[in-house]
């Protein structure tokens, strides 16, 4: 399975090299270890479906079918692209700050490393963190729809994160992955692949949430 997740790990970590040296949108440091090959090394593998009950607003967010093309629909902001030589990643990202001076700035991300059209959603990152300033996402005011997901999200706790998957598998720096391996309902005999992150602060309460998909 981590050949499979390999896939877009390659996309996401040649991204996250170039973006260091360019004045442009990037994705934040958690998406980074979330496609890097070396984390989650411990993730227990699930059977379930982490995308069930993800929506943006009133879109149901279908990954390696909703398109980014129709996220930008809704809401607007600028796309980013970066060219390799073998793959392209794309991807929207929107900076929403709190009306408060206490609550932190939250950033999401939707991702795709589909080639062709449409370019379709294969990651999503929603993590506190302002990105608008520096990283070139859209600001948006603070009653714009963040991403929604049916599995324990920003704002959880430990606890919350253990009675929802049993288990809670740190890493090295305290964050926390699962994964998830289903056979394809299509006929294909592909199989989905799925990876679940958390960052959590230092209180145990989860600051980062990814989930991406492919299928092959």
């Amino acid at each position: 399975m981590t050949t499979n997740f390999a896939i877009l790990a390659a996309a996401l970590w040649s991204l996250s090299s170039l973006a260091a040296a360019a004045a442009e949108a990037k994705l934040t440091h958690f998406a980074h270890l979330m496609a890097e090959a070396a984390v989650g090394e411990n993730a227990p593998e699930l059977t379930v479906d982490f995308t069930s009950g993800a929506m943006f607003g009133n879109l149901p967010l279908r990954f390696e079918v909703t398109s980014l093309a129709g996220i930008q629909r809704l809401d607007g902001g600028a796309g980013h692209a970066i060219d390799e030589a073998t793959v392209e990643v794309t991807w929207l990202c929107y900076t929403r700050h709190a009306a408060s001076a206490t609550r932190p700035a939250e950033t999401a991300w939707f991702i795709s490393n589909a080639t062709g059209a449409p370019v379709i959603l294969n990651m999503v990152v929603v993590q506190q963190v302002d990105a608008a300033k520096d990283d070139g996402c859209a600001s948006v005011t603070k009653d714009f729809a963040f991403p929604k997901f049916g599995v324990p999200a920003i704002g959880s706790g430990a606890a919350e994160l253990k009675a929802h998957f049993g288990t809670l598998p740190y890493d090295n720096v305290h964050n926390l992955y699962y994964d998830s391996t289903r056979p394809a309902t299509d006929g294909s005999g592909k199989s989905i692949y799925q990876r679940l992150g958390y960052a959590l602060t230092k209180g145990g309460v989860v600051s980062g949430i990814a989930l991406s998909q492919t299928t092959n």
